[in-house]
């Protein structure tokens, strides 16, 4: 069954399944022996290409957002001759780099994957609720993202941190509700989710 996993396989034989003179192939049950079949390796891909990027994201939004970035500001008004200030500093300024590069890549790979799904069809994305939670994620991020990134070019804080701390929370907020879309691989939670729903 590899071959349907492979180019446009899988579309060819629903394409071709479809038409008029297979009428009667595609039935509620052979459609379901399909999707069987194919699942499996849909569902790594999601894990792989999608789940991961998303888990990294909101972690490392989550670490920025909660601690990060207020003690890397306040560290921007600290006298920096101490050597423990530098360091701490230092530390500070590598864990926000690297926090806001994990964050960045994830931001771009995503706001690309929702351009492309709302560019398609768009009055069918603005429909699902859950397009809508992935547009706030990617407006906060945005949002949150530049302030920051404001704030460690000047070094000094332009955007308080307050704020920066409030944009941060509501985005990590709507990433834990998409939490609940992500549950429905798991055949486990994915009838439950189906109820909330």
């Amino acid at each position: 069954m590899d071959w349907l996993c492979e180019n446009n396989s899988a579309r060819a034989l629903i394409e071709l399944l479809g038409t008029d003179a297979n009428d009667l192939t595609l039935t509620k049950n052979s459609i379901k022996t399909f999707i069987d079949l194919v699942w499996d390796h849909y569902q790594k891909a999601i894990f792989r290409w999608v789940l991961i990027p998303y888990i990294a994201q909101a972690v490392s939004m989550s670490l920025l957002a909660s601690g990060v970035i207020g003690a890397y500001i306040n560290m921007f008004d600290l006298d920096l001759d101490h050597e423990d200030t530098k360091f701490l500093k230092e530390g500070f300024r590598y864990s926000a780099a690297v926090l806001q590069f994990i964050s960045m890549v994830t931001y771009l790979y995503f706001a690309y994957l929702e351009s492309i799904a709302g560019l398609f069809d768009f009055l069918d994305y603005c429909t699902d609720p859950w397009n809508i939670v992935d547009f706030l994620i990617i407006l906060l991020t945005t949002i949150f993202q530049l302030q920051f990134s404001i704030c460690c070019y000047y070094e000094k804080e332009i955007v308080s941190v307050k704020f920066q701390r409030s944009i941060g929370s509501f985005l990590v907020f709507f990433m834990g509700i998409k939490v609940f879309y992500w549950m429905r691989l798991f055949p486990s939670y994915a009838y439950y989710v189906k109820l909330i729903q």
